[in-house]
């Protein structure tokens, strides 16, 4: 393996070493602003061909420039809808970069482009929809297909704004002492994503309350909570209650959160959650503090939950000092810049 670097004085740098060393300085493709015109693919409906407005693209350090409108054709309709491509293609064998027509395949979808890394680089313009039985282009058959190179983050005053930006470009504004970026028209602030609160839920209830239910059923000094979230989260429950069996005959204690209706063991549809359970000999009564704290990712919406319990034998028993709390720990959405955490 060899080492090379490039350039230097009195050194020969070929065309594919220039072409490297550019790519990673701009991406490809149309010189202007997205607003524009340049390089744009329209039609008027006289015939089978399109026209390519003025206007130069960037294709991996080289420059293709058009000073004029240019005009191709397309060929006849096909017996099933058939999608062309207009692109800008450089040939770095050939020395070339013109604007070409990649004529795409009935009922084949949009072609694919090609781009090697040493060799031939298609840039996309514009896409053209052909009916059959077409005998002519319309503007509407037209679906602009350009993408624009990329512009420089700079700092500026309110009075020395650049005099031609393009739409996209992005600066600090000292004077103001915000960014902000030009909409095609004018000059405005974006509007960074900022993460709504974390919404929480929480009952404590201090107060003891008998169990006897043999299937599961609702605590009924425990209200009905209930979760908003305007996005998916990831929530956290957390379940603690102070469980007590009489003493008699032998027999246990069972309770749990319901979400959404679901009994306890089918929580989020069983797979997360573990159920309170105390059980207690026959020859005498028990009691013991248990807690639970689980997490699962729910989507947008409502989710409701709330303390369910029941027991087995004829004995009596009770739940004391009851907290349940319901919290989203993160919001589960990309867009976001910063996510609480």
């Amino acid at each position: 393996m060899a080492i090379t670097a490039f350039p230097f004085d009195n050194q020969d740098t070929t065309e594919d070493q220039y072409s490297k060393l550019f790519r990673e300085l701009q991406d490809s493709g149309v010189v202007g602003s997205a607003t524009g015109t340049d390089c744009k693919v329209t039609a008027d409906g006289s015939g089978m061909r399109v026209f390519i407005q003025p206007g130069s693209t960037y294709l991996r350090g080289v420059m293709g420039i058009s000073d004029a409108v240019e005009t191709r054709t397309i060929q006849p309709a096909s017996a099933a809808i058939r999608v062309d491509r207009v692109v800008w293609r450089m040939d770095p064998a050939a020395n070339t970069a013109t604007i070409a027509v990649i004529q795409g395949s009935p009922g084949g979808g949009v072609p694919a482009l090609t781009r090697t890394s040493s060799g031939v680089w298609e840039e996309p313009l514009g896409r053209i929809t052909i009916n059959p039985g077409d005998t002519s282009v319309s503007l509407t058959a037209v679906t602009d297909d350009r993408r624009f190179i990329g512009g420089r983050v700079r700092a500026w005053s309110s009075t020395l704004r650049p005099d031609t930006p393009r739409a996209s470009d992005l600066g600090y504004n000292l004077s103001t002492g915000k960014w902000e970026f030009w909409d095609g028209s004018a000059w405005g602030n974006p509007a960074f994503l900022a993460a709504p609160p974390l919404p929480m839920v929480e009952k404590v209830d201090p107060d003891t309350t008998s169990i006897t239910a043999t299937s599961w059923s609702n605590v009924s000094s425990m209200p009905l909570l209930t979760l908003t979230l305007p996005m998916p989260a990831l929530v956290q429950v957390e379940y603690s209650a102070w469980m007590a069996i009489n003493a008699g005959a032998s027999g246990d204690l069972r309770a749990g959160v319901s979400h959404n209706g679901a009994a306890p063991q089918d929580l989020f549809g069983g797979t997360w959650g573990d159920v309170l359970f105390l059980s207690a000999p026959a020859d005498g009564g028990f009691s013991q503090q248990h807690s639970m704290a689980s997490t699962m990712v729910l989507p947008a919406g409502d989710h409701t939950f709330r303390p369910r319990a029941y027991r087995s034998g004829s004995r009596g028993s009770t739940l004391s000092y009851q907290r349940l709390r319901v919290r989203a720990l993160r919001w589960e959405d990309p867009r976001f810049l910063v996510m609480p955490r």
